[in-house]
């Protein structure tokens, strides 16, 4: 856009709503947005705009008095974001960490972008954190297709404050991967939800792993507990087998079966099968050693449900070993 319309921003709602300013001064305004450069000027000045009429008294005059105390057409998203942040009352970080349901990030450097959050898929403190940003005019509630749903007001608040920018780039990987599971729930849905389109093992941890605190879509929420249960119910079936296998080795190379039963149990699931394996191959002489070799096993939570590692006792002592719920 250039200076000349530029100005007529400035001026013409100035004429629509009889306010007048201060001699100069929208050349000083348009000398500030000059400054500010890039593709954000037009949502920035509208934002200043904004913030400079709401200063102006009952003459409806802006003086360079409200100019001043407005700040610079640079620094309004700054000022505006940290105006939202203290109405929640929240740590800056917790806040940030909310906003970021609301970006989308195809890959490790590259632009983000805003998306669509619905309101369903916040929690309280994160609604306060929204209506907070609402009222700053820097988020903006729709209804679409009957869902009430809430997205950023301009990209501007992704480069221009620059504490999200700096979350961005801090948690691009997190942010990254979740854009590509919006993308597989997607196309999971349009699949008529066939377990086909699930993923597993390592890109099914990589997701898992990177997602930390985010706020996650319910379409998404659901995608990644059906692709846990079914790379679960992968691995036990992966286990059987494999006991199976350790249990014909016996006769020929009993050190081999127990090293494959310990495996399938420590590594894979702690199935019946694979503990029945692990039952039969231990030697009698190795007991006590196994009894002493105690190693804690438990249910692994995590903010989406809780994942079973495995827990067993044999006849010859408890014998245990993490499990990953993960096909490899």
């Amino acid at each position: 856009m250039g200076r000349d319309q530029l100005r007529q921003v400035i001026e013409k709602p100035a004429e629509q709503t009889d306010t007048t300013l201060a001699a100069r001064l929208v050349d000083d305004i348009l000398a500030d947005a000059d400054a500010t450069g890039g593709g954000d000027v037009l949502p920035l000045l509208s934002c200043y705009l904004s913030d400079l009429y709401a200063r102006r008294g009952g003459d409806h005059h802006i003086t360079r008095e409200h100019y001043r105390t407005a700040g610079t057409v640079f620094d309004v998203i700054n000022r505006r974001a940290a105006l939202a942040v203290a109405d929640t009352s929240l740590p800056l970080r917790q806040c940030l960490d909310v906003l970021m349901a609301f970006v989308s990030l195809t890959e490790v450097g590259a632009k983000p972008t805003r998306q669509l959050v619905a309101a369903a898929d916040l929690d309280s403190r994160a609604r306060t954190v929204v209506e907070a940003f609402v009222t700053q005019r820097l988020i903006t509630s729709d209804v679409r297709a009957g869902t009430p749903v809430y997205e950023i007001a301009h990209e501007a608040l992704l480069r221009r404050w620059d504490a999200m920018r700096a979350h961005i780039d801090a948690h691009a990987v997190m942010l990254s991967r979740a854009t590509e599971l919006g993308a597989l729930a997607a196309a999971w849905r349009n699949a008529g939800h066939s377990p086909d389109y699930l993923v597993d093992g390592r890109r099914l941890r990589e997701l898992d792993a990177a997602l930390g605190r985010l706020v996650l879509p319910e379409d998404s929420r659901r995608y990644l507990t059906a692709a846990v249960e079914r790379d679960c119910e992968l691995r036990e079936a992966r286990a059987d087998a494999a006991a199976r296998t350790a249990l014909a080795t016996l006769a020929t190379d009993p050190h081999l079966a127990l090293a494959m039963a310990y495996a399938i149990c420590s590594e894979l699931a702690a199935t019946s099968a694979a503990r029945y394996a692990l039952k039969i191959t231990v030697p009698a002489e190795e007991v006590l050693a196994w009894q002493k070799s105690v190693m804690s096993m438990r249910w692994r939570s995590t903010p989406r449900g809780s994942w079973p590692l495995a827990s067993m006792t044999t006849p010859y002592g408890f014998v245990t070993g993490r499990v990953s719920c993960y096909t490899s």
